[in-house]
């Protein structure tokens, strides 16, 4: 499989990223439920609008990711992409994230009223196989 169709598929399938933003006292990194929308080349994560990482991202909008592969196969690094406050809702995401991973479902439910759907666009990145990056884009 040629690295961007790879790339690709690695966000497609791998349901958790850890995220990295910045806060006051520096890096900060969460492990975060995802979709990935090949047509619009979106990220999308549900967080609670109470969330610290919801100030992080008005403070900065810049954040780093990495996929956390549930077993072998190859990792997505991109960083220095921007995040957004997206206009879909949780109930837009629900279905496709718990499709990925049916775990989410109790969070989703948790964050009640206060649930918010951010958004990061990817143009591209590193696809990790083997030991072997390679540069991406798309």
């Amino acid at each position: 499989m040629a690295e961007k169709e790879e790339f690709i598929e690695v966000l497609k399938t791998t349901p958790l990223i850890a995220l990295a933003s910045a806060g006051e006292a520096g890096p900060n990194v969460r492990i975060m439920d995802f979709l990935f929308d090949e047509e619009a080349k979106t990220i999308y994560f549900p967080t609670s609008s109470r969330s610290h990482k919801v100030d992080e991202f008005e403070a900065s909008n810049t954040v780093a990711l990495t996929t956390i592969p549930m077993g072998p196969g190859a990792v997505v690094r991109i960083q220095g992409a921007k995040v957004s406050k997206s206009a879909k809702s949780v109930a837009d995401v629900r279905e496709a994230l718990t499709a990925k991973r049916g775990g989410v479902a109790h969070l989703l439910d948790a964050f009640g009223e206060t649930g918010v759907v951010y958004e990061i666009p990817v143009t591209g990145g590193v696809i990790i196989d083997k030991g072997k990056p390679s540069k991406v884009e798309l």
